[in-house]
């Protein structure tokens, strides 16, 4: 028998036995050693399929049955086949990534995005929040505005193909949305983003995700949500740990969308996504969203607030304003603008500290009991913090204003 032709293919091992014209794949084989075995005879009119089975590659006794089978159909010598095919599949797939040797000598490459500052190239992101939050509305945005390469945020997308696997939502919701964001982005149509309903865990249909994100050419994933995405197992550690080994093999940028714990919602700290710290640790970066909505009017602010990240210094949280144009009752038109966060007493909250003294100084000396009250705290702090700035800030009589550094 001659040595057969072997590729490795994206869920699996392809073998192609040219003599005996046959061609076997061997796909999504498991830690057990167990996949799903397909057979074909090539002739003039093509490859014809004559046996799809699971098989057990360390299983002699599988081995055996399924040859004796196979010679059912075709006499060749099965027993051999098997025997090489397992052999190979399993030291592939027991290989895993090489290793490679670290040294001063190589290019040092900076951190790129698919869509900057917010989506690192490759590395999982995750944007948490409680429901109502707009969490969808902002990840409809990115998607739409990395698919078609246009942005009114002032971020940078890396133009690519984005698949937007819901959970949580229907097609005509998403369809709807990213038209209307589209029309406020000035685009004639909607740029085509790839949407996928689920209802299934991730992790179960893993390798039909694989196959898209590798026929359609996706360059960001966005999971619609984790909780619903996640598997129906007690351990949360284990869920979270499953989610992120399998977002990992889509090798490409993933935007995952959480919510937060419900005791959490009243409180004005900081937060983190629901359920076990796997998530903190897991995800690249983390980002924290919070809005601020008056009923009756057309628009909503948010702050994307930077919580976590591996790399590099935590962002400054950024002002969004979504507004909505409506016509006879019916979405027209989604206008994502940037906002001024100071300028909203909600959202100020979320700002650091130093970075709110600067915006209400901006105008002009304010007094230290206005500031205090403006800031919630006491005079005593407000003199304790901005006397440790006296680069930034100075103080005359009862007033605080900032220092000038005009020559």
């Amino acid at each position: 028998m001659k040595k057969p032709e072997f590729i490795k293919t994206l869920t699996g091992y392809s073998f192609l036995f040219t003599e005996e014209h046959i061609k076997i794949n061997m796909e999504r084989v498991d830690k057990d050693a167990e996949g799903e075995f397909w057979c074909w005879y090539q002739d003039s009119e093509g490859d014809r399929l004559f046996e799809v089975s699971h098989l057990n590659l360390l299983s002699t006794a599988a081995k055996k049955s399924l040859a004796t089978r196979l010679k059912e159909n075709l006499g060749v010598d099965w027993t051999t086949i098997l025997t090489y095919v397992a052999a190979i599949t399993l030291t592939e797939s027991r290989k895993g990534n090489p290793v490679v040797q670290l040294n001063g000598d190589q290019d040092i490459q900076p951190i790129e995005f698919q869509i900057a500052p917010i989506l690192e190239l490759n590395q999982p992101t995750t944007i948490y929040a409680p429901g109502g939050s707009a969490k969808s509305y902002l990840a409809d945005y990115i998607a739409v505005s990395v698919q078609s390469g246009s942005d009114s945020l002032h971020w940078i997308p890396r133009q690519g193909n984005v698949l937007y696997l819901d959970w949580e939502s229907s097609e005509n919701d998403h369809r709807r949305r990213m038209k209307a964001i589209s029309t406020g982005l000035g685009l004639d149509t909607a740029p085509g983003v790839f949407y996928r309903l689920c209802s299934q865990p991730l992790v179960s249909e893993l390798f039909t995700i694989q196959q898209i994100v590798f026929d359609c050419e996706i360059k960001l994933v966005i999971i619609d949500s984790m909780m619903a995405a996640e598997e129906a197992i007690p351990d949360a550690a284990q869920r979270a740990s499953r989610y992120y080994n399998g977002l990992r093999t889509l090798n490409c940028t993933s935007l995952t969308i959480d919510h937060v714990n419900r005791e959490d919602w009243k409180t004005k700290g900081e937060q983190g996504p629901y359920g076990t710290v796997v998530k903190w640790n897991r995800s690249r970066s983390q980002f924290e969203l919070r809005k601020s909505q008056t009923p009756g009017l057309s628009s909503l602010e948010l702050s994307l607030i930077h919580r976590k990240h591996n790399e590099g210094l935590l962002m400054k949280p950024i002002g969004i304003r979504i507004n909505f144009i409506n016509e006879e009752h019916v979405l027209q038109k989604v206008l994502f603008e940037n906002a001024d966060l100071s300028a909203n007493p909600d959202l100020a909250k979320t700002m650091r500290d130093y970075d709110r003294y600067i915006a209400l100084l901006s105008n002009g000396p304010v007094s230290q009991e206005e500031l205090a009250e403006m800031m919630e705290k006491s005079e005593n702090q407000v003199r304790a913090y901005l006397g440790k700035y006296k680069d930034a800030f100075c103080r005359q009589g009862d007033y605080w204003e900032l220092v000038s550094h005009e020559t």
